[in-house]
């Protein structure tokens, strides 16, 4: 039998682990690669075409430009962030917007490719 003196410990104890687990995970810190390459997946070539801006909205971080065969990262904190990608032709005019919610967890490090996320996008608009 437990007294009620170790059952309150226990339970505070108990109490801030659980505590220390949700601030690491609403605190970690997550870098979000945007990678413009040329990439195959599952046997689809999926080629960069466009140069685009991408922007992890909540950062404070001013939008970084992706050029052709390109990578570029943004540091974020937090678990779930939303991704804005401005798809611009070659003469660096925006052509449409495309807004993403992303969701982390623990993981550290994430790659977006880009023109896999424009050719789904192009895909739910048909």
């Amino acid at each position: 039998m437990i007294s009620k003196r170790t059952g309150i410990r226990l339970v505070a104890v108990l109490s801030l682990i659980v505590l220390c687990v949700y601030l690491a995970f609403i605190g970690k810190e997550h870098r979000v690669f945007f990678d413009n390459r040329v990439k195959t997946i599952d046997g689809v070539k999926y080629k960069s075409e466009y140069t685009y801006e991408v922007a992890v909205l909540g950062t404070g971080e001013e939008p970084e430009f992706v050029d052709l065969d390109d990578m570029t990262m943004i540091e974020a904190v937090g678990p779930k962030h939303v991704i804005e990608i401005s798809v611009m032709d070659l003469d660096g005019e925006p052509l449409y917007e495309i807004s993403r919610n992303v969701s982390m967890g623990f993981k550290t490090d994430c790659v977006l490719y880009l023109p896999l996320i424009v050719d789904t996008h192009m895909g739910e608009k048909d």
